[in-house]
C-alpha cells in the first residue's frame, strides 16, 4: 500500500513523520503536529492519507492482538495501532 504526498501543503517525510510519532508516542495527529512544530495541520495530514492510515492501522492492531497470547509488548502495540486508527 503506497503512502505518499506530493503536494505544497504536506510532504511524505512530513507525513511519515506525524504517522510514527502517533503510534510510537500513543499521541493524536493534532498533538503531534503541534509536537512537531509542523505548518501542516492534522486535518490536511489526514486528508493526505485518504483513509490509508485508518486501514493501515486496523490491520495492524488486528495482528498484534493476534499474536499477543499474554505478551504485554504485543498488547500495547495494538492499543497504539487502534489509538492511531481512531485520530
Amino acid at each position: 500500500m503506497p503512502l505518499e504526498a506530493t503536494g505544497y501543503a504536506c510532504t511524505t517525510e512530513q507525513l511519515l513523520d506525524v504517522l510514527l510519532a502517533v503510534s510510537a508516542e500513543k499521541e493524536t495527529i493534532e498533538q503531534v503536529c503541534s509536537d512537531l512544530q509542523l505548518k501542516v495541520g492534522a486535518e490536511t495530514i489526514r486528508g493526505t492519507t485518504g483513509g490509508v492510515c485508518t486501514d493501515v492501522c486496523e490491520r495492524c492492531a488486528e495482528h498484534c492482538e493476534s499474536m499477543a497470547d499474554g505478551d504485554d509488548f504485543m498488547q500495547r502495540c495494538a492499543d497504539a495501532c487502534r489509538k492511531c486508527a481512531e485520530s
